[in-house]
Formats: structure tokens, C-alpha cells, sequence
């Protein structure tokens, strides 16, 4: 129905999509993924 939509299109989708990317690329590099630290150390198996 509209051939050069999709041409027209791409770069407002294109461009968001990458700064996103590497925001949460440069978010993952500084902060972390941070996991919980166990309260209490279990002994282990004898």
C-alpha cells in the first residue's frame, strides 16, 4: 500500500532502539547486575 514507508520509517526506529541499547550496555558495565549477598555462611560437607 505505501512501498517507501518502511525506508522512511527506519531511521525513527532505528536510531531510539540503538541509544537504548547502549545505554543499558553502559548501565550493566558500571552498576552491575548486583546479587544478594547469603546472610550466614553454611559449613561445608565434612
Amino acid at each position: 500500500m505505501v512501498p517507501d514507508f518502511g525506508e522512511r520509517i527506519a531511521t525513527f526506529v532505528v536510531i531510539p532502539s540503538a541509544l537504548a541499547e547502549i545505554a543499558t550496555l553502559g548501565y550493566l558495565l558500571v552498576i552491575g547486575v548486583t546479587t544478594p549477598k547469603p546472610d550466614v555462611r553454611t559449613p561445608a560437607a565434612a
